[in-house]
């Protein structure tokens, strides 16, 4: 699924996020500047939802999706990516797909100016956000949502996606049953089949907010 807007427009009929958690995590503290751009586009999509920040740096940084589900997060914002060639993680490539197997919607940024999907992101139970350029060319590699992010960065097409997320969710499609319909009525709607990445690049081209 494809996204043009640039987080410009205001979320449609009162859809703010009232209600729900969007859990958030960076990968280390200190970049202020990441972390104001991040928190200004989750308060222009969905400033009634609630957000919560962690941080994966150190051996235990993959608990931060633990406890962000435990806080009752139904979407995870990872607007990062681990160093190229870095294809798996102890306790991240078990921590996600339980996470993902819940209920919980997962999004990581997956690079920049590369082909290679970079982890998080190449995970099968985390969706792949990238960027592309105003003429519509992939500034990343092979993505299940894509956005024109004003900065041309799949980072924030992470936190942008994840946002989306919360607005689909503030409908209350897919979310009176199981808590695993969450992942599969979000798949739905990217008109992805249920847990099955398939051809990527393949998505529905949709416009404008929820």
């Amino acid at each position: 699924m494809a996204f043009d807007h640039q987080f410009l427009n205001p979320p449609a009929r009162g859809n703010r996020g009232a209600g729900l958690t969007l859990g958030w995590i960076e990968a280390k503290p200190g970049n202020s500047f990441h972390e104001t751009r991040m928190r200004s586009w989750a308060a222009r999509m969905c400033p009634d939802a609630n957000l919560i920040l962690r941080y994966a740096n150190g051996a235990n940084g993959h608990q931060a999706v633990g406890e962000l589900a435990s806080l009752g997060a139904s979407v995870i914002a990872m607007p990062w990516v681990e160093p190229a060639g870095i294809a798996s993680v102890a306790g991240w490539d078990q921590i996600l797909p339980w996470a993902s197997a819940n209920g919980l919607l997962l999004c990581a940024a997956m690079g920049d100016g590369t082909t290679a999907t970079g982890y998080p992101a190449l995970l099968p139970c985390v969706y792949a956000c990238g960027t592309s350029q105003p003429n519509g060319q992939s500034t990343s590699g092979k993505w299940d949502i894509l956005w024109e992010a004003g900065d041309g960065q799949s980072s924030g097409a992470a936190m942008g996606a994840a946002c989306c997320a919360i607005q689909w969710l503030g409908h209350a499609v897919f979310t009176n049953g199981p808590f695993q319909d969450r992942k599969y009525g979000f798949d739905s709607w990217l008109a992805r089949p249920s847990q099955a990445r398939g051809p990527r690049n393949s998505m529905v081209p949709f416009c404008g907010s929820l």
